[in-house]
């Protein structure tokens, strides 16, 4: 004999109802995928790819820390790299950098994605930002150095120790995110490697003002972007569209990030890249984005992590979009 089954004044019993209750939180959580959230896979999947399609995009809620925590983040940035000691410790850095992505492993894991501190006010093209490109296991190469730059740079040091963080926060939801597109894209479901091998890459770049564009519209060479914050969110100079046919958008759009209390944990954009075209995925297509000119005052930061494939070749990947 089956045991009974409780029910609502309804008539729904309690399990369906408290199932069909797990489905729409995972919706209202706008993707914010949960571990034994059962088959709302499908419709967080569903409403995704409907995302991706219609606007190039979603939201994460809740994806990373607060506002107030990315700007300490920032004030060691500026102390590391734009401080009188900067230049200094960028080209030492750099060295050690070199070290480390001359391995062969290292490039592998990161299909030759260049790591280590930029600064392009330096060359001719006018683009008036610095960046800086890292990943965990380069930050455990740097401290093994005896005597090399984390030694000298507490900025340094303090700012990788904060990334660290943020990239378990962007881990979290790049495997959220994977999980629910293999439930709507056939393609995906034997990609199970894809979450065993991901390599996460995060970058921190600082815009200075400038009449130009901050960076013109192009594609990501990722599997997924996941834009974590920004300083002028109130009033985004980042913009993105969905893809279409010949390659472009129809119209880009300014993503509403804005959280009002800075204690709060903030919004994350998450968006595909080219690499699914490596992979043979021709149904995942890229999003073209861009940041419009940002004309201060100040500087613009802000902080981009990348889901990233293993050993690809991405030399014929033409990022610029028209």
């Amino acid at each position: 004999m089956q045991p009974s089954q409780s029910s609502t004044p309804t008539g729904i019993p309690t399990s369906a109802l408290q199932q069909r209750r797990s489905r729409v939180q995972c919706i209202t959580d706008s993707l914010a995928v949960k571990a034994g959230c059962g088959d709302c896979f499908q419709l967080c999947g569903e409403r995704l790819r409907s995302s991706f399609d219609d606007r190039g995009y979603t939201i994460l809620e809740r994806a990373v820390p607060n506002d107030l925590e990315f700007s300490a983040l920032y004030d060691d940035y500026k102390d590391a790299f734009h401080s009188e000691s900067g230049s200094d410790t960028a080209r030492e850095l750099n060295d050690e950098v070199s070290a480390w992505t001359s391995l062969a492993s290292n490039a592998v894991a990161y299909s030759g994605a260049p790591f280590g501190f930029r600064d392009r006010r330096e060359r001719t093209d006018k683009e008036e930002k610095s960046y800086f490109q890292y990943a965990s296991p380069l930050g455990s190469f740097l401290r093994s150095v005896r005597g090399g730059v984390f030694d000298r740079s507490f900025a340094l040091r303090a700012l990788t120790r904060r990334l660290d963080e943020l990239v378990t926060h962007a881990d979290r939801a790049f495997v959220s995110v994977l999980s629910s597109l293999a439930s709507v894209y056939p393609e995906l479901r034997n990609f199970h490697h894809l979450i065993d091998a991901r390599s996460v890459m995060i970058k921190v770049l600082a815009y200075f003002p400038s009449e130009d564009w901050a960076t013109g519209k192009h594609f990501d060479k990722s599997l997924l972007t996941l834009v974590m914050h920004a300083t002028d969110v109130k009033s985004d100079k980042f913009v993105i569209g969905p893809f279409s046919q010949d390659g472009t958008s129809k119209f880009l759009e300014t993503p509403d990030r804005y959280v009002s209390d800075r204690t709060k944990p903030g919004k994350a954009l998450i968006f595909p890249g080219m690499m699914w075209e490596k992979l043979g995925v021709p149904s995942l297509k890229p999003s073209p984005h861009a940041v419009m000119p940002h004309r201060g005052p100040g500087i613009r930061f802000s902080v981009i992590a990348f889901l990233l494939a293993p050993n690809l070749n991405l030399r014929d990947l033409f990022s610029r979009s028209a």
